[in-house]
């Protein structure tokens, strides 16, 4: 957006993001790095626009995926792990506050691969007919032949993983996450302040404010 109030919010933003590019530039404090900025002039004004590495899907991505089942706690502690290294770094080394952390502003190095979980991917292990063909009765009885062992084969698994789970039907419901890269950064630094430079009376989503700041206890 053009109008003043987000060019000055992004020109801070480059500011606290050149900050940790410059004390981090082996990229190892799992914290966003801002790869280039410049300005995009077009019909709407003038644009500060900011390039940064390409990163996965969010936390919040990866509790959807799981279906709100939560995550097993090892990965709950690898996942801390990699925010703590990050907090630290901005904290200690920086003095930079993020004030905004939720589970949307922290992306998986990674997208989630569907593929490693491919009993509950969604796709479906049935052959399908291919299109164009006409050759008839023997290939039509074939393909009936490996969609029964398919569907077997899939009742069968279905079955073995309910009775390893013990939960039946809800194991239906669940997923396999091991397959997801859990390494993750911290990202949108929109918000962010220095320790010594208060940047707004509130600060943080309404629904993840801490309490120290719902009570003003200072930063």
């Amino acid at each position: 957006k053009s109008a003043a109030e987000f060019v000055q919010a992004a020109l801070h933003e480059i500011d606290v993001l050149l900050s940790i590019a410059d004390g981090d530039p082996s990229n190892s404090k799992f914290v966003v790095q801002l790869i280039d900025h410049f300005k995009h002039t077009g019909p709407n004004g003038q644009h500060q626009c900011m390039v940064l590495e390409f990163l996965g899907d969010s936390l919040l991505r990866l509790i959807r995926y799981n279906r709100y089942k939560g995550l097993p706690l090892n990965k709950v502690r690898e996942i801390c792990k990699y925010v703590l290294i990050g907090l630290d770094y901005l904290h200690s080394e920086l003095g930079i506050i993020h004030t905004d952390l939720k589970p949307e502003n922290i992306l998986l190095l990674s997208t989630i691969d569907h593929s490693k979980d491919p009993f509950r991917s969604g796709g479906s292990p049935i052959l399908e007919r291919p299109e164009g063909n006409t050759n008839g009765g023997i290939t039509s009885l074939i393909e009936k032949r490996l969609k029964r062992r398919a569907r077997s084969a899939v009742a069968k698994i279905s079955g073995r993983t309910a009775s390893i789970e013990g939960r039946g039907e809800a194991a239906k419901s669940s997923r396999n996450i091991n397959g997801v890269d859990m390494r993750c950064k911290i990202v949108d630094f929109g918000n962010a302040c220095w320790a010594d430079k208060q940047f707004a009376e509130e600060i943080q989503t309404r629904q993840y404010r801490a309490p120290e700041v719902i009570l003003k206890s200072g930063y």
